[in-house]
């Protein structure tokens, strides 16, 4: 359990690495990539993982690459329009997509707890952003329309791991969770290059973000989170990845000023409760 909750509480940092960056949210997100591409390399290196890489894994880490090269870029653009808390709540909505999701592919029913989870969902929803939505900046609602773009394909991320994982072997899971930031790192370099945006990176403490982005967030947190995923019930999984958006929210308060009204810090608390229950709600074949 200490694994799991040292390891979601690197990831709620991400965001908060993200806004203090000068750099546009897909810079930030290809060197996000990068840096944890190549510390996961050490570690693949380390474990004996890199002979184990082969075209199987290679094919499916491009697909499951682009997939998460666009729930990052979306993710990268919210958290600079409406700030690490809200953001990261509102890609953690991935829960409810993907549920619907794995219905439709894979043939699971959802639990009894997410019929409960859905409706708390919405309404935590509602009064996180739908509460004076008509006096919002064109600003904010766009970075709610990446914030829930981000859900989406965060979720065909997921989705798409369900789908590879049980047909490689045991041995060749971490060699495709590994491959992933490389192939997402082309996918946004490529996007970079095409659009004529540039690589650099203007100040030093730029750089400094965006390595422990990459290392502590994209590499070191997961690993940690996988981890600590095969000691825990799924229901304590469900608990601790909670406290990745609920720190986020913290650290934008307490970093960034953040104001928070009633309204919205009932809806954030609705939302988590949902979020927790979608999660455990389960799936059933």
């Amino acid at each position: 359990m200490i694994n799991l909750l040292l390891g979601a509480a690197m990831i709620s940092f991400a965001a908060v690495f993200v806004r203090l960056t000068t750099v546009g949210p897909d810079v930030s997100a290809f060197y996000r990539m990068l840096f944890g591409g190549l510390a996961l390399a050490v570690f693949m290196w380390r474990e004996g993982h890199v002979r184990r890489v082969n075209s199987r894994v290679i094919k499916y880490a491009v697909l499951a690459g682009l997939l998460f090269a666009l729930d990052i870029m979306c993710w990268h653009r919210s958290i600079l329009a409406i700030g690490p808390g809200m953001a990261t709540l509102l890609g953690n909505f991935q829960v409810f997509v993907l549920t619907a999701a794995s219905v439709l592919v894979l043939g699971e029913r959802p639990g009894k707890l997410f019929y409960l989870a859905l409706p708390l969902a919405f309404l935590g929803l509602y009064l996180v952003v739908g509460v004076g939505w008509e006096h919002a900046t064109a600003d904010y609602k766009t970075g709610v329309f990446w914030g829930l773009l981000t859900a989406l394909f965060y979720a065909a991320y997921l989705l798409c791991l369900k789908l590879f994982i049980p047909r490689l072997g045991q041995e060749r899971r971490l060699a495709l969770m590994a491959m992933v930031p490389w192939t997402t790192c082309l996918c946004i370099g490529g996007y970079i290059l095409l659009d004529g945006q540039s690589f650099a990176v203007p100040l030093g403490m730029d750089l400094f973000w965006l390595v422990l982005l990459g290392v502590v967030c994209q590499a070191a947190g997961w690993l940690f989170i996988t981890r600590g995923m095969q000691a825990v019930s799924a229901a304590l999984v469900g608990l601790g990845l909670l406290l990745q958006p609920t720190l986020s929210y913290v650290w934008d308060v307490l970093i960034f000023a953040k104001p928070l009204a009633a309204t919205e810090l009932v809806g954030a608390g609705a939302a988590l409760a949902a979020i927790y229950l979608g999660t455990v709600g389960g799936r059933k074949r």
